[in-house]
């Protein structure tokens, strides 16, 4: 299921930067400044996708800024849109919502993985979840603007 969720998000992000040219009008030009956290995610990328054209790299590369995060940071809580995706450099994230009272943890976040309220950010619907760092973490961000 994880690979799966991986694949999905990649091939989101090749389609949306790619296939949509109006889309890159969406993403602000942002620095990045962590290099072994983009190589990284080219390598998570290459995994899934065989073939990653050097202008579609570039592309995403270009856009990507560099997050670290506390642990115990929340990152979205319920009733808001998510418009970042992010890739887990370093650390260990959780989703979780609440429910009668107690918190449903709904998925975990780990190294080389995607992580977004995948809905929402497609959407532009609030989330119902919170996203919560469980260790301190290094973030690769692409953030989408309206």
């Amino acid at each position: 299921l994880l690979g799966v969720t991986l694949f999905a998000l990649a091939l989101t992000i090749v389609a949306l930067m790619v296939l949509k040219p109006t889309f890159r009008s969406l993403w602000g030009n942002r620095p990045f400044m962590r290099p072994e956290a983009l190589e990284h995610l080219r390598q998570t990328l290459t995994t899934h996708l065989t073939n990653l054209p050097d202008e579609v790299w570039q592309a995403i590369s270009g856009q990507m800024t560099y997050q670290a995060v506390p642990k115990k940071s929340l990152l979205l809580w319920p009733g808001e849109v998510s418009n970042k995706m992010q890739f887990v450099h370093r650390g260990l994230l959780r989703a979780y919502f609440p429910k009668d009272g107690d918190d449903l943890t709904y998925f975990f976040f780990s190294e080389a993985q995607f992580m977004t309220a995948y809905t929402s950010f497609l959407t532009g619907q609030p989330t119902r979840f919170f996203i919560e760092a469980l260790e301190d973490c290094e973030l690769l961000t692409l953030t989408k603007t309206d």
